[in-house]
């Protein structure tokens, strides 16, 4: 009986452990992306998440300095994209500006439209999957295949370059 009982009080220590840093797993296997622009409930933690941006839960996670938080992986159709580095009036990047990325979310109103900002000075939020060295604009397609193929059918009519990408939406607070 004391092998016993002298397991339980070694496990349990270890499973409390388990339990008080379950959030911190969690937002490192992934975070729920919010998707859905009219859904007020998904509400993200980080609240530095532009509007160009496509936000996800992060959890009870810490955010800051040295951290690194991942989305769930999702589907997205890339509706356009250019190179990254050239234009100097926006700090060395080049972007898919606002006033585009406004035009396509109204064709598409329960599926949010994002726009990544990679090489551009201070951004934190980047995009695992996408082509190195370009910037894009994307909506968001759904978890599984299928429905980004049935949302790239209807992009198609407007932007016939568009296609299917896996990504993960990453915020990274380097400690450069």
């Amino acid at each position: 009986m004391f092998k016993h009982s002298h397991a339980a009080l070694l496990i349990l220590p270890l499973c409390l452990l388990a339990l008080m840093s379950g959030p911190r797993i969690v937002s490192a296997q992934g975070g729920l992306i919010c998707g859905d622009p009219k859904d007020k409930g998904c509400m993200p933690q980080y609240e530095g998440f532009g509007p160009h941006d496509l936000p996800f839960l992060t959890g009870r996670a810490e955010l800051g300095t040295g951290t690194r938080h991942e989305s769930f992986e999702f589907y997205a159709v890339v509706l356009e994209s250019v190179r990254a580095a050239a234009a100097a009036a926006r700090g060395g990047c080049a972007f898919v500006g606002e006033k585009k990325r406004l035009a396509a979310q109204r064709l598409f109103p329960r599926h949010k439209v994002f726009a990544s900002r990679s090489l551009c000075v201070g951004t934190v939020v980047a995009y695992e999957g996408a082509a190195a060295g370009f910037n894009f604009m994307a909506v968001y397609g759904g978890r599984t295949e299928g429905e980004a193929q049935e949302l790239l059918a209807k992009a198609r009519g407007r932007f016939p370059g568009a296609n299917v990408r896996r990504l993960k939406v990453v915020l990274d607070f380097a400690d450069d």
